[in-house]
């Protein structure tokens, strides 16, 4: 008799979760454009397309760091606007995968981004 375990405890659950991601990134693929970061003044500016005008957008700004977890920061996100700001001061100086999440309109929807804060 062969014995089959699984690799995680909450496998099930995970795999759920990994789901929702991928149906959350599907939805924000059908959007007019992605959210556009940029870099000004040590502010990131995240740009949510006009599919989201006068839209309240809830959900969270990840940034992850594949170097270091202490690193890591989540930022809460709840706008009515297109337009969201976060210190790039309150980062470290790091290569980072900004993973953001949203839901608007009963909607869910997930990007990834790459940030390179990394000065030599």
């Amino acid at each position: 008799m062969q014995r089959f375990d699984l690799v995680a405890d909450n496998y099930y659950e995970r795999e759920l979760a990994y789901q929702d991601i991928i149906d959350a990134d599907r939805n924000q693929q059908s959007l007019s454009a992605p959210v556009v970061m940029n870099l000004k003044n040590s502010k990131l500016e995240f740009v949510f397309p006009d599919d989201f005008a006068n839209t309240n957008i809830a959900g969270e700004i990840w940034f992850y760091s594949p170097v270091q977890e202490s690193w890591d920061k989540k930022v809460p996100l709840n706008i009515t606007e297109q337009q969201f700001f976060v210190d790039a001061g309150d980062l470290q100086p790091t290569r980072y995968m900004v993973k953001l999440s949203w839901e608007a309109n009963g909607k869910k929807y997930y990007q990834e981004m790459p940030l390179n804060l990394y000065q030599p």
